[in-house]
């Protein structure tokens, strides 16, 4: 028995572990396959959102759509008509495709009638669903269309799945009596199914299972839990092993099932053998164990003899019952060796314990010190924040008083003289730019836009403002692009614009004759497409030992290039961070006294060329603001007499308010009293008693057309979109540049009146 029942205590060890282990395996494998499904039907999803985007991208719909608005013209409305049943032919899975105007009314539709939209909110967000319509599954994609940001009306189109049929044909993956169900929800809130069943009626689709069983799989997806159910039943009453998932985008459930007859039928013949061969294993032990029962007397009476001898240094003398003697010899020695090992122990834990708390303590101060530092950390970004406010804010008084200097008729000396002041304020400009931005870097917290952008235009302009910088140098400064080169690219302008001026800028500073050239190039890297940019001089060149060091932040090769040639040794290490952030590389070749080569490789996103923008020179001449009303909410009151002399020459009525409480109520007296009512606020972010955001809201409440300009220093990608989200239609920097001031008004025409 002594033998037997550590036998059995083993086997059933050994069957529960196999049994668990192959319940682990079962769970993993429709965990798997459940994440496979959802991938394909994300994929489909996917598939859906790349033909809309494309569809918007590649056809002329959103221009000729607004020229239908204007004009209402037959041949634009015919040309709406041919552009959707081109995308319905050129792709067979689209079942129907429809076009809403701006006030959300059916305008031209592939369906025998135009539908109704109850609801403005569903054309005016993007969305994409899962849904029935006569006995039939599709995708309903719906995508908001805008030019620039106007909403001018919204593109619909359904789609067949693909997804259905490919989940239909994998059955066979999950055994004899595996099926895949895939479900949305009712009007009742209750699981109606997309796919076919496979027990119950033949072929049956469009099954419903009521919100109440809970037990059903389908109802355990549809309320988000994700797991494995062991002890489910499903829609036809079977018992079944089930994993659930749910994509809750598009709030869809996901099961995949087997019969828990056919999951465990495996299990059930394991244990069969075990015990089989348990029985077996018994029988052969009690026949050994009593032929060697006599066998084993004797070692043990050896090794008896052995710890007496070690003890006593005597032979013992063992009578016909010594081998209960034995025994207690061998217990008493191992009851001493328990003890000692006690003793270990003890000493063991103690030891531990006082690491242990050792490690608390360390653990503890590690965790101030981390508080600490996350304090630092918001405290410089709000100290950056407040610097950038206070620096930009006499900037603006000295650029905008300068820059009104620059456009007054004076003397050749005096304008000479105020340009350079201008060339410089700009440089100080870049300067507190760089130190801010390098900072945003440290803390990872510089963000990147992403729109269609101009690259040529760009260097040309760079090129342009730079000019300025060659004066009293025989330096040519040329922008040029390869045959192969094509624009077409995505990305944020600012921060390319930011790296092509600082090597360019470097470029003239270290070239006093010869050539500074920008060449625009694209070659394939890694299978992807790549937008090239080499800037090359001819200037005093660089030692491989300073190239080394080139990226490092504040180095310069020397104290006398600093004090010859100026700068922070920022701009590189800004410019290192910018490519790295996104994902591209800098290659730098130079020989000391002949010139140097800095090649820029960006893996950027590609574009329709003629989705790119290329925005033209306009003429900063004040435009003509007579009967147009404005009203300007800022503190400092150097900013405000800036202001008001940037509009002089505009003839525009200005009212000057110092801070955003004053801006709402004189907004209201002004609109309410029909007198010369305000066309336009202009509101500075920063002020005392109540903050521009706060009085964009108050007064978006009662006025929403009313146009709303946030003016501040705060000229981040995400900066300004919180602005506009907060409901600011309009956003000018600080300082603020005479010439986006004028193109600004220019651009919103004589529209100001018309909320």
């Amino acid at each position: 028995m002594a033998t037997i029942i550590p036998c059995i205590i083993g086997f059933s060890y050994l069957v529960t572990h196999f049994s668990e282990l192959y319940r682990s395996q079962v769970a993993d494998n429709l965990e798997s396959l459940s994440i496979q499904v959802e991938n394909r039907i994300q994929s489909s999803f996917q598939q859906v959102k790349t033909d809309i985007n494309l569809i918007t991208v590649q056809s002329e719909l959103q221009s000729t759509l607004q020229n239908y608005q204007i004009h209402r013209s037959p041949q634009d409305l015919a040309l709406l008509q041919q552009i959707i049943q081109n995308v319905q032919e050129s792709d067979k899975t689209i079942s129907s495709v429809t076009i809403y105007d701006e006030a959300d009314r059916g305008l031209v539709t592939t369906l025998p009638i135009l539908p109704r939209i109850n609801d403005k909110n569903t054309l005016r967000r993007a969305h994409y669903s899962l849904t029935i319509k006569d006995n039939t599954t599709l995708i309903v994609a719906c995508k908001p269309l805008y030019l620039g940001d106007e909403y001018i009306g919204a593109l619909k189109i359904t789609a067949i799945p693909n997804f259905i049929d490919e989940i239909n044909q994998s059955n066979e993956i999950l055994g004899d009596t595996g099926e895949w169900i895939l479900a949305i929800r009712n009007e009742e809130n209750n699981a109606v199914f997309v796919t076919p069943t496979r027990y119950g009626t033949a072929g049956e689709y469009f099954h419903v299972v009521d919100s109440q069983a809970t037990r059903v799989p389908i109802t355990q997806a549809l309320l988000s839990n994700e797991t494995v159910l062991w002890d489910a039943v499903d829609y036809n009453g079977n018992s079944v092993v089930a994993a659930t998932r749910h994509l809750s985008e598009y709030d869809i459930g996901i099961v995949a099932k087997i019969h828990s007859s056919e999951v465990f039928s495996e299990v059930n013949r394991v244990v069969a053998v075990f015990w089989w061969v348990l029985a077996g294993i018994m029988t052969l032990l009690l026949v050994i164990g009593s032929i060697l029962a006599f066998v084993i007397v004797r070692p043990i009476e050896a090794l008896t003899k052995s710890v007496v001898i070690s003890k006593t240094q005597t032979t013992p003398d063992f009578n016909d019952q010594s081998i209960w003697y034995e025994i207690n010899v061998l217990a008493r020695e191992f009851t001493i060796l328990q003890l000692h090992n006690t003793e270990l122990k003890e000493s063991l834990e103690d030891k531990i314990h006082q690491a242990t708390k050792s490690l608390e303590e360390t653990n503890t101060k590690l965790l101030i010190e981390k508080d600490n530092a996350l304090a630092a950390t918001e405290a410089k970004t709000i100290f950056l924040a407040n610097m950038s406010h206070e620096v930009r804010t006499p900037l603006n008084s000295i650029y905008g008083a300068l820059q009104i200097i620059e456009r007054q008729r004076t003397s050749a000396k005096i304008q000479k003289l105020v340009t350079t002041a201008n060339n410089s304020m700009r440089t100080l400009l870049r300067l507190v730019n760089d130190i801010l931005d390098f900072s945003k870097i440290e803390d990872h917290a510089l963000e990147l836009e992403q729109v269609p952008i101009n690259v040529y235009q760009i260097a040309n302009e760079l090129v342009s403002e730079l000019g300025a910088f060659v004066q009293g140098k025989r330096l040519k400064i040329t922008v040029d692009k390869t045959e192969r080169y094509n624009e077409g690219w995505i990305g944020d302008p600012l921060r390319v614009r930011q790296v092509i001026s600082n090597f360019l800028s470097n470029a003239i500073k270290f070239t006093n004759d010869g050539n500074v050239t920008v060449l625009l190039d694209c070659q394939v890297q890694n299978s992807q497409l790549c937008l090239v940019i080499t800037v090359r001089d001819t200037g005093i060149g660089m030692s491989q030992e300073f190239i080394n060091n080139l990226f490092k932040r504040f180095h310069q090769e020397s104290v006398n290039t600093a004090r010859k040639f100026g700068g922070t040794g920022l701009g590189m290490s800004i410019n290192h961070a910018l490519v790295k952030l996104m994902h591209g590389e800098i290659r730098v070749v130079s020989t000391l006294n002949e010139g140097t080569q800095v090649t820029t490789i960006l893996p950027l996103p590609q574009v329709a060329p003629e989705k790119v923008a290329f925005s033209k020179t306009e003429k900063d001449s004040a435009p003509d603001l007579t009967g147009v009303h404005l009203l300007l909410a800022e503190d400092n009151e150097i900013n405000q007499e800036i202001f008001c002399a940037m509009l002089e020459d505009t003839g525009a009525k200005v009212t000057l308010v110092n801070n955003g409480r004053d801006a709402v109520e004189e907004v209201k007296t002004s609109l309410n009293s029909n007198k010369h009512a305000i066309d336009m606020v202009f509101l500075d972010i920063y002020m005392p008693v109540m903050g521009g955001v706060q009085a964009c809201c108050m007064i978006k409440k009662y006025f929403p057309k009313l146009p709303l300009v946030s003016i501040t220093a705060n000229v981040s990608p995400s900066d300004i979109s919180y602005y506009k989200d907060e409901g600011f239609d309009h956003h000018i920097s600080k300082p603020v540049e005479i010439s986006t001031l004028y193109k600004l008004l220019n651009s919103l025409g004589r529209g100001y009146a018309g909320h």
